[in-house]
């Protein structure tokens, strides 16, 4: 069956010079907001900091974060002139006259001449200082002292104005003047540069000059005014070479500044971009004017090989792989920048088919649209043509045939076309919306229409080797033989679902999947499998190209390069410079790989390494101890409660969305590294013991670069003082002095405890014999013996039992400290029974005991109440004429703490019984009373004062009614 072909013919449209493709970049817009849009300075340290001065001041740049100096006495905001001098200080100036050095957190103003000079002056930087120029001459300034020392110029040298200086590598300083030459510091003159191999340098350098360094070759670049021309001079051997006049087409309107990169290269920065040349004003990179639109003022390429261009009006921009280039809208002025469909012929006319269906051919550098379809069109999918690569076939909703011989186009009888392919040299394979199948073709003429099967398809490839026609549809991947009978595709028992499809040279082919990697198909089995799990760094492959040697494949996660003779992956993405673009397809020839993606054509060298040498700069960034800020140290000492830690650290970073893994250790705490993924930079110690340590950390790039160094920071956590030997040795001696203590206190206890028992023993000795007193012993026998003469037999045996029964409890009681209170009243009683058999009827006694239950339980000191009574009867009753009375009274007064015993008599009174005493004295001593006194003073040493004695007189001092002894003793229980 053959079917109606519409052909129609397409006027071609005009060609037009395209413009030239542009690298990759992104601007810095994250600090934006803080450095403000317009640079005039950029520079990185040696420590990998970049420094970026402009019309908001000065900063500092990690790559993260972004730190402003300033100085209080600063007169004017804008900042310029960047350099680093020998000992890694940076130095700047503003624009009106304030030369400054970075010290601390602060500019350090070095050079304030705004009051002398006309303008702000030229600098340079060395001999630990900057020189700088002044009227007549030119200054150093030593950063280190602070003094100044200055140099003029020779004296016929008129109107001279320093335009740029430069300390050579030899340590000798050029000073390029306006309206009066160069001049170099020669000892301790200025001496000017004469010698010249052309006329017109007397012109030349009475205007704007640059000196710099290109490798080792010490050149100006000056701008000679009005006409605004160009020269590049080279200074030998005290002579000024004028090398060339740069041409018009290469400075444009106005050069900023020139910025050598490298040994070779000279960047033009001018009011229409950047430009690069070298030393012969042959410009590089294709002659390409970077930044065409933007007043560009400085360029940079720092540690990583970024590419900084800093401009007047638009920031920054950074080209952070300066081999990677992009076609788009913007710079190459393409139809669009959602390239979907490409293709590159053998003379590298690349045709790109886009999402809004056009069709864009860059030949030689000129852009055409070749391709306009009378139906209207969708994405275009597939850029397919023959093996002449004159017949092209373009699916972007119909399919167009385009002849490139007479550049006619022509719309085939089909449409809707996902995918398409050759099957053979006249067969087109395809898959569609709605099915699968294959055309049979003469020329651009359809001779036959076959379907596979009317299901929607998204991928078709046909296997040269075995004749295969392969389909990936919704539910999978199919194969279909010679026959045209259906096979499916398994790996492992489980459907695969094709994302992509490609043949290699030999015919085998490679299927990308929607989420399992990337197969090898051969002889219509799976033979490899690729994938996240091994070295694939993605699962979601989106496109896929062969040749003889290597398969790139793009995934949602890179861009993978895989080697066939030994399986290995290498990679490139962000980190590389490559866009984060959706890569739709790609093409790869000899020289260069081609991605059509999203955000245009994006190209690079086929060659172009894929693992990042340079290995990252780590630091510790931030100290936290127990959730306060720490100023960063080599050293931190800590103290034993201050153990909770937080370190923050970091490596220096400036690829677009630079990602780095780290791993530490804390030496003396960690047996091992342990390793973080690319979102943790710090490490948390919530309970470090005390002890020393050093904590580690190492930095890995994406490619698993290991630091050039190890961050270390010296941590000390004292010991408790409880812990520390200091104080056991402390404790030691407490416990010693305490243990040696005690015993001396209890030996010496013991021992005033053996005098008191031996003084009471004593004392009982002494009360034994106040109780055996002689007087009251003749006494009762002398009575006992009236008895006896008056033949009284009966009372004399009975108080002479009495007398023995005393005796024998008076001898008990004195071995021991204690005695029961009855014990105590059977003494008293007897007692003072023999006292009334002498004293007669006209003595009565009296002894009551109140609140005393228990008195054999009741235990009071032996030996103590009975001197007591015997002196009321002695001294108080044994003088008074008529009654005599004794009363004695034990009360247990509450708590039952305390016996209280009273003792009281009528007798004549303490003050007459002394008086009696006194004309007794020298015959008689109350023996009695003291060895009591002596006794009540050691019972209270022994029972810590519980002992009191209270005596009272009665009556008055006229008349006495007697005398009351009042005794407290301890009441205590057998």
């Amino acid at each position: 069956m053959r079917f109606c072909i519409w052909i129609w013919i397409v006027l071609l449209c005009a060609l037009a010079p395209a413009s030239a493709q542009h690298p990759y970049f992104y601007q810095l817009k994250e600090t934006e907001n803080i450095i403000g849009s317009e640079i005039y300075s950029i520079r990185q340290d040696r420590q990998g900091y970049i420094w970026i001065a402009g019309n908001e001041g000065v900063f500092r740049y990690d790559g993260k974060q972004v730190k402003q100096y300033t100085n209080p006495k600063q007169n004017g905001k804008s900042i310029s002139d960047l350099k680093e001098d020998e000992r890694g200080r940076i130095w700047c100036k503003n624009f009106n006259g304030q030369i400054f050095f970075v010290s601390g957190d602060s500019l350090k103003i070095a050079v304030d001449v705004s009051k002398e000079y006309p303008t702000f002056p030229e600098n340079t930087f060395g001999n630990d200082g900057v020189y700088y120029s002044i009227v007549g001459g030119v200054a150093h300034y030593n950063a280190t002292t602070g003094k100044v020392r200055k140099w003029q110029y020779p004296a016929d040298a008129k109107d001279v104005l320093a335009s740029g200086m430069l300390l050579s590598k030899d340590g000798e300083l050029y000073v390029s003047a306006i309206k009066s030459g160069i001049y170099k510091l020669s000892g301790n003159k200025l001496k000017k540069i004469d010698n010249t191999n052309s006329p017109l340098l007397s012109d030349i350098v009475f205007h704007r000059n640059f000196l710099f360094y290109l490798g080792n070759r010490l050149l100006m670049f000056t701008e000679k005014n009005p006409e605004r021309a160009y020269y590049l001079s080279e200074v030998r051997n005290d002579s000024l070479i004028v090398l060339t006049q740069i041409p018009k087409h290469i400075t444009g309107s106005r050069v900023f500044t020139c910025s050598p990169v490298g040994n070779d290269a000279i960047w033009l920065c001018t009011q229409e971009g950047a430009i690069c040349v070298d030393a012969d004003m042959r410009t590089m990179y294709n002659a390409t004017r970077f930044f065409k639109d933007a007043d560009v003022s400085n360029v940079m390429v720092d540690d990583e090989n970024n590419y900084w261009f800093t401009t007047l009006d638009n920031g920054i921009y950074i080209v952070p792989n300066i081999d990677i280039w992009q076609y788009s809208k913007s710079s190459a002025d393409i139809t669009d920048d959602n390239v979907t469909a490409m293709y590159v012929n053998r003379n590298k006319e690349i045709m790109l088919g886009f999402f809004n269906g056009s069709i864009d051919l860059l030949r030689n550098g000129r852009l055409s649209h070749p391709v306009k379809p009378r139906q209207a069109v969708t994405m275009v999918r597939k850029i397919i043509t023959d093996t002449a690569e004159r017949h092209y076939i373009i699916a972007h909703g119909p399919v167009s045939y385009y002849d490139a011989d007479n550049q006619r186009t022509s719309n085939m009888p089909i449409a809707g076309l996902r995918d398409v392919c050759y099957a053979g040299s006249n067969a087109l394979l395809f898959a569609s919306i709605q099915n699968a199948g294959w055309l049979q073709l003469r020329g651009s003429r359809v001779d036959s229409l076959h379907i596979l099967k009317n299901k929607a398809a998204r991928y078709v490839a046909y296997t040269t080797p075995d004749k295969l026609k392969w389909v990936g549809y919704s539910d999978g991947t199919y194969y279909y033989d010679t026959l045209n009978r259906e096979h499916e595709l398994l790996y492992n028992g489980q459907k695969v679902y094709a994302t992509a499809m490609k043949t290699d040279n030999s015919g085998r082919l490679w299927i990308g999947t929607v989420s399992n990697g990337l197969m090898l198909v051969k002889n219509a089995k799976v033979i490899q499998h690729i994938s996240a799990a091994g070295s694939l760094r993605g699962n979601n492959v989106r496109a896929i190209y062969c040749n003889d040697s290597l398969v790139w494949v793009a995934t949602e996660k890179a861009f993978n390069i895989i080697h066939n003779h030994n399986g290995s992956v290498a990679y490139l993405d962000a980190h590389d410079g490559l866009p984060n673009a959706e890569i739709r397809q790609i093409y790869v020839d000899d020289e260069t790989v081609y991605l059509a993606t999203n955000k245009g054509l994006i190209t690079l060298p086929a060659n172009m390494k894929t693992i990042n040498s340079i290995r990252p700069d780590i630091q510790i960034t931030r100290l936290q101890v127990n959730d306060e800020e720490r100023n960063v140290a080599d050293k931190l000492l800590l103290k034993h409660n201050q153990n909770k830690l937080i370190i923050y650290f970091g490596a220096k970073g400036f690829t677009h969305k630079h990602q780095y893994s780290y791993s530490y250790m804390m030496k003396g705490l960690d047996t091992g590294w342990t390793y973080t993924d690319n979102n943790t930079d710090f490490a948390r110690f919530n309970a470090l013991p005390p002890g020393n340590y050093v904590f580690m950390v190492r930095a890995y790039n994406e490619d698993g670069g290991l630091s050039a160094n190890t961050a270390t920071i010296a941590i000390s956590i004292a010991q408790p003082f409880w812990t520390t030997w200091w104080f056991y040795t402390l404790v030691g001696l407490f416990i010693i002095g305490t243990v040696s203590g005690i015993f001396f206190l209890r030996i010496r206890a013991i021992n005033e405890r053996n005098v008191l028992e031996q003084g009471i023993r004593s004392s009982q000795l002494s009360a034994l014999k106040a109780q055996m007193n002689p007087h009251f012993v003749y006494n009762a026998l002398n009575s006992i013996q009236d008895l006896v003469l008056q033949n009284d037999v009966r009372n004399a045996n009975t108080y002479f039992s009495k007398f023995s029964t005393l005796m024998r409890k008076i001898l008990d009681a004195s071995g021991k400290d204690k005695i029961s209170l009855q014990e105590e009243l059977d003494v008293l009683e007897l007692y003072l029974q023999l006292e009334k058999l002498r004293f007669g009827k006209q003595f009565e006694y009296t002894i009551t005991v109140v609140g005393v239950a228990d008195k054999d339980a009741m235990a009071i000191p032996a030996m103590a109440i009975q001197p007591f009574v015997e002196n009321a009867l002695k001294h108080g009753l044994l003088h008074k004429e008529g009654d005599k009375k004794l009363f004695i009274q034990f009360e247990l007064k509450q708590p039952d703490t305390q016996l209280v015993c009273t003792i009281t008599d009528n007798g004549i009174g303490r003050k007459k019984a002394g008086e009696i005493n006194e004309r007794r004295a020298k015959t008689h001593n109350s023996f009695a009373v003291q060895a009591t006194q002596k006794r009540i003073d050691l019972l209270n040493k022994y029972y810590h004062g519980k002992i009191k004695l209270q005596i009272i007189d009665l009556g008055t001092d006229e008349q006495a009614a007697g005398t009351m002894v009042v005794l407290h003793l301890p009441a205590e229980y057998i």
